[in-house]
């Protein structure tokens, strides 16, 4: 739980709230990703996924990993109703915080992912959750972003706050990693998951993203939570943390 915040807390939130904010503008303005002209393009079979690759990439991993993502969040009543394109690149065609794997460009609504090569590479430097499998962190960002797509497509990407699409994300790719390394990488952290969705919050995102994403997936398997309470917060619904913090006058 969350203590109750006094009055100096209260203005210490303003400020930071404000600062994130400003934050928060210039990621999304760096953030959109722009085509680039691709090689090759096959669609998965059975499926609404489309894959344009410059990398000559292994397309059975692109499209398991994306028909992971559409089945458990279909599964939860989000469902894919129009073609997902995934474009696997050398590099992200847009300069991003913190050298990332992949992002969605919600201006055309297509993800971009970097080619296995170059991403396992970069794994090895850094990975989120620690994950011991080069190839399964791979397919598990590729559910991460392909998970915005859905979202997006069924949700008015100008209701949706950047916490909720996040929380949708996060989930899909924890609930996509196998058994064994889903329950490693919840051991890293304690605590039973977000209590309550004042909780669930952008202060909390960009401070441990992991941290967020392991509290995102508990709290959504519990009793009193899952899908229902998904559709209802993408929906916009439930009233989330960033909304309850004290206004910027």
């Amino acid at each position: 739980m969350y203590p109750r915040n006094n009055v100096a807390e209260i203005d210490l939130l303003r400020r930071f709230r404000y600062i994130l904010l400003q934050t928060l503008l210039a990621y999304f303005a760096a953030a959109t990703c722009n085509p680039q002209a691709l090689a090759e393009t096959a669609p998965c079979a059975d499926s609404w996924i489309h894959v344009n690759s410059t990398a000559g990439t292994e397309f059975i991993d692109v499209c398991k990993a994306a028909a992971d993502a559409i089945a458990f969040l279909s599964e939860s009543g989000v469902s894919v109703n129009q073609q997902i394109t995934i474009n696997i690149v050398e590099e992200l065609p847009a300069v991003l915080p913190g050298d990332p794997i992949g992002c969605f460009d919600y201006d055309n609504e297509e993800v971009y992912i970097i080619s296995k090569t170059h991403c396992i590479e970069r794994i090895h430097e850094s990975r989120l959750f620690n994950v011991n499998s080069d190839e399964e962190y791979y397919r598990s960002i590729i559910a991460h972003e392909v998970a915005h797509a859905v979202v997006v497509q069924n949700f008015p990407v100008d209701g949706l706050a950047w916490v909720a699409q996040e929380y949708a994300a996060y989930i899909t790719q924890l609930a996509t990693l196998s058994a064994a390394s889903r329950a490693r990488v919840l051991a890293q952290f304690g605590g039973g998951g977000f209590d309550t969705p004042r909780q669930i919050n952008s202060i909390v995102l960009m401070m441990s993203p992991d941290f967020f994403a392991v509290s995102a997936y508990r709290h959504f398997m519990k009793d009193e939570n899952g899908p229902c309470f998904l559709l209802k917060m993408l929906a916009g619904e439930v009233q989330l943390g960033d909304e309850l913090l004290p206004q910027e006058e």
